[in-house]
């Protein structure tokens, strides 16, 4: 089966969780915010294997595009009061779950 790309539907572009927080995809123009959030804790490269290659605005731009190009994941900045406070990865569980994986 041919799985559309996760940025291509709708309902992903913008997840409302509570007041004052969303979910977005992650954008080029994200970079200097997001190196802010993972720079605020010492550890998180040390943890996370996404924020260990992010370590320059032109590498958070290249894993925005290449997210941009991906069917199976979606990147998403997590906003709170119009300020980027942190990351998230979303991603298809593939045949895993069957039919009931398709958006």
């Amino acid at each position: 089966m041919q799985w559309p790309n996760l940025h291509s539907v709708a309902a992903l572009q913008r997840v409302e969780v509570r007041d004052g927080v969303v979910l977005r995809p992650l954008a080029p123009d994200d970079a200097e915010a997001v190196l802010a959030a993972i720079d605020s804790d010492p550890d998180i490269r040390e943890h996370v294997w996404i924020a260990s290659v992010m370590k320059t605005k032109e590498d958070v731009v290249q894993q925005a595009e290449q997210a941009l190009h991906e069917n199976t994941i979606i990147r998403y900045v997590i906003v709170e009061n119009e300020t980027v406070v942190g990351m998230v990865t979303f991603w298809r569980a593939g045949d895993y779950f069957g039919d009931k994986a398709d958006p």
